[in-house]
């Protein structure tokens, strides 16, 4: 694989939930292979894989944070839902729009610290 002659920063800020991690780690991977530098900002339980692959890893602070892969973990639950709606209701409540504050605060926080060239 060829090394790319100018190097970038990544930030990849991912939560666990719906096979978003699996092509996002091949991602990651792929960046460091060709010699950038990828930061990964995510659940507690993603930092194995991430490590592995090359990233650096910071895990979610002020937002929600998976320690484990384990349904019990799932601070989501749309599995208790009743339908799509509100499968949907749970999403909207308690990933993308409840804490969305503290996730935004998490990565800004981070890019204070070490600027990024791609925020993904």
């Amino acid at each position: 694989m060829k090394l790319s002659p100018n190097p970038r920063e990544f930030l990849l800020a991912i939560w666990e939930g719906g096979g978003n991690a699996p092509p996002t780690l091949e991602v990651a991977r792929r960046l460091v292979e060709r010699g950038h530098r990828v930061r990964w900002i995510g659940d507690a339980c993603q930092e194995a894989e991430s490590r592995q692959v090359g990233a650096e890893f910071l895990p979610w602070t002020d937002a929600p944070s998976r320690h484990t892969r384990h349904r019990d973990s799932d601070f989501l639950r749309d599995h208790e839902a009743a339908d799509a709606p509100g499968q949907f209701a749970l999403l909207r409540d308690r990933l993308m729009l409840g804490p969305a504050l503290h996730y935004a605060r998490d990565v800004a926080r981070e890019l204070d610290r070490r600027r990024a060239d791609v925020l993904v």
